[in-house]
């Protein structure tokens, strides 16, 4: 399906969402007219545009002093007789709780042929037909094809949220009974001394509707969230999520950071589809790119950077992910390297990030709990900010489904990664779980017939998610992934951890330097917690390869021990060096090396008295080599007939060794 692409259209409302200038074919094909305005319609609107509905259902407009906002509409014939219509204008003032209304305007039903006296008559704030609200208010009275607006200019004195409000009155002025109603034109435009201003008009709440259950929302049928930034407050990223292709009878359009309903469990819960409907409004909906001079761009996020360290079973991997801003990472691993998540065969690691290093531990299985087997897979890190989701309550038949875009920061347009979990709902289609993310149009969030009905189907993503990858990597089953190690300034060649008496002798080169201030050595016993134990400077510039070392003293320690360097550039900027990782000796002694190759050696910490028998058992546990070690210091055993890509346990006497090969 094509979606128009519309940033700058000025007079907002109908002419965005629905402009009308297609030709009237069948409202269930591609069309840009089928979308209207609706209140009262029970859980499908709520309270959204009615007098004292909640702040998150009123459609508001941000005026700044001396700045005029005009308005209108056309009310549709919508099967339910109407009475007339009484349009306010209000605001609260910025620490009050009072609402004051600026502007009160009532217009009845024409005169003479009016079904169900839909018709308004005309005059200010009535908008006879698209074309007029094409072309938008006719503010100074020369503005030729313009519509008849009503306006006020804001003069009191501050920027202000001003809400309007549609309620059916009796001629009189007394209230009438609420009654289902639609608006298929309307315009809501903000003006300036300079010119109109987009980017101003927004619900927390959008009660749309199709105006039957088989037409479709037109194809350029889009809305665009606020979605503030943690990290620099009073900034936003913003989307632009398309609705074309819906056929919602009634539907309340929301956007938040959670998802559907924070009752229970946790942000994975929360932003499951499910059946019901629920209080999802948070985020302010625009319906176009928010404008920038009260709404600024926050800062894009980098790309993330991964390194790999062993878990103290040496299985699966500990993950360390670096991110320059609080957010949210996610790790995939995709275990048939197909790039789709199925939980059988892949593992999805997220959570919450803080600005800097953050570990995800995996055991080696997929999300079923299976083993990974070896093979080549793909790992794709990603770190996110600012969560979205975009809950739908009771949509039939979405076929063009959801499709998110980048607008800013990032390149307008460009179909964005857009994630769903539909598993608590009957007959939804494959893949109901999508963790992964997809960003095409194909690929986009969708369903059929009926099955949206009385459900709210939820798609979530985030304000920008900045992704890498590493390709075809050699996973070897039950032992410990490695990856490529992150890319610093510093073009880092070579970095070495070797077991002396007492200590750990630390090396590495680097073939080019830039802005390089020093390297704090970094010290782990379990390869998830680091502590400086030292530093060595560095050359600062250099284009010639150069060479450092280390010692670290490790009398009080035993066992497996990981270093990382951490990288300081002059202006104390970090990047972190892959991990590596030395064998100590304990009061059973060290074997060594490991990976083994063709031989593995085990130097007792206290000689053997007497011939011990030893066994190598593989990762089931059956043994796969038995022999005798002979009295001495030193076993030296040979490993050439096992099978490669495995891991294996050697036991003498008492004592256990774990080794790979």
């Amino acid at each position: 399906m094509l979606h128009t692409v519309v940033y700058e259209a000025k007079a907002e409302g109908s002419k965005n969402l629905t402009p009308g200038t297609a030709a009237r074919t069948a409202a269930n094909t591609a069309n840009d007219y089928v979308g209207y305005l609706q209140q009262n319609d029970g859980s499908n609107t709520r309270e959204f545009l009615n007098e004292g509905s909640p702040a998150a259902e009123r459609m508001y407009v941000h005026v700044e002093p001396n700045e005029t906002v005009y308005y209108g509409v056309h009310r549709m014939n919508y099967n339910t007789v109407h009475a007339s219509l009484r349009i306010q204008l209000r605001f609260t003032p910025a620490g009050a709780s009072t609402i004051n209304t600026v502007m009160t305007t009532q217009i009845n039903p024409a005169t003479g042929t009016n079904p169900n006296n839909a018709l308004l008559a005309a005059g200010p704030g009535v908008i006879d037909n698209y074309a007029q609200a094409s072309v938008g208010p006719n503010y100074n009275g020369a503005v030729a094809g313009g519509y008849n607006p009503l306006s006020y200019t804001n003069s009191t004195g501050s920027a202000q949220e001003f809400w309007l409000e549609l309620m059916a009155v009796n001629t009189d002025g007394s209230p009438a009974a609420k009654v289902r109603t639609a608006y298929d034109i309307w315009d809501v435009t903000v003006r300036s001394a300079t010119g109109e201003k987009p980017g101003r008009l927004y619900s927390q709440s959008w009660g749309f509707t199709a105006g039957s259950d088989v037409a479709r929302l037109a194809n350029s049928f889009s809305l665009y969230p606020l979605i503030p930034n943690p990290n620099y407050d009073g900034t936003y990223f913003i989307k632009r999520v398309d609705y074309a292709g819906m056929q919602p009878w009634g539907v309340l359009l929301t956007a938040n950071s959670y998802g559907v309903s924070k009752a229970s469990g946790t942000y994975k819960d929360w932003r499951k589809s499910r059946s019901g409907s629920f209080n999802t409004a948070e985020y302010k909906l625009f319906v176009n790119d928010p404008d920038p001079a009260v709404y600024p761009t926050t800062i894009r996020p980098a790309a993330p950077t991964i390194s790999t360290s062993c878990r103290s079973d040496n299985k699966g991997a500990i993950f360390t992910l670096r991110v320059d801003q609080t957010g949210f990472g996610t790790i995939f691993i995709d275990g048939n390297n197909n790039k789709t998540y199925e939980a059988a065969t892949d593992r999805l690691l997220e959570g919450l990030t803080q600005k800097g290093d953050n570990q995800f531990d995996w055991d080696g299985t997929s999300d079923t709990g299976a083993s990974m087997p070896s093979g080549s897979i793909n790992i794709t890190y990603s770190s996110g900010v600012g969560p979205v989701n975009f809950p739908i309550f009771d949509a039939e038949n979405n076929t063009g489904g959801i499709i998110i875009r980048e607008v800013r920061p990032g390149n307008t347009g460009n179909i964005d990664y857009a994630f769903w979990d539909d598993a608590n709902l009957a007959n939804f289609p494959a893949p109901q779980q999508n963790p992964y993310g997809i960003n095409s149009a194909e690929g986009a969030h969708k369903w059929s017939g009926n099955i949206g009905d009385v459900v709210t189907v939820n798609t979530y993503a985030v304000g920008l998610i900045a992704r890498n990858q590493s390709n075809n990597i050699t996973y070897n089953n039950g032992s410990c992934l490695v990856i490529a190690p992150i890319v610093l300034p510093v073009e880092l060649t070579s970095f070495t951890a070797t077991a002396q008496k007492q200590q750990v002798a630390l090396r590495w080169a680097t073939a080019s330097e830039k802005n390089s201030a020093q390297f704090v050595v970094e010290r782990s016993l379990d390869g998830r917690l680091f502590e400086a134990v030292g530093q060595v400077a560095a050359q600062g510039n250099s284009t010639s390869a150069r060479s450092y070392t280390f010692l670290d003293p490790t009398s009080d320690l035993g066992g497996r021990i990981y270093y990382r360097l951490r990288q300081l550039d002059l202006d104390q900027t970090a990047h972190l060096s892959p991990v590596v990782a030395v064998q100590l000796a304990t009061a059973a002694g060290m074997l060594y090396p490991n990976p083994a190759t063709s031989e593995v050696a085990v130097r007792f910490a206290t000689s053997l008295p007497n011939e011990t028998a030893y066994t190598v058992l593989n990762a089931a546990g059956q043994v796969v080599q038995r022999g005798t070690a002979l009295p001495g210091a030193e076993l030296r055993i040979s490993v050439a007939n096992l099978p490669a890509n495995g891991l294996y346990l050697l036991r003498v006497g008492n004592h256990v060794y774990r080794f790979s090969k």
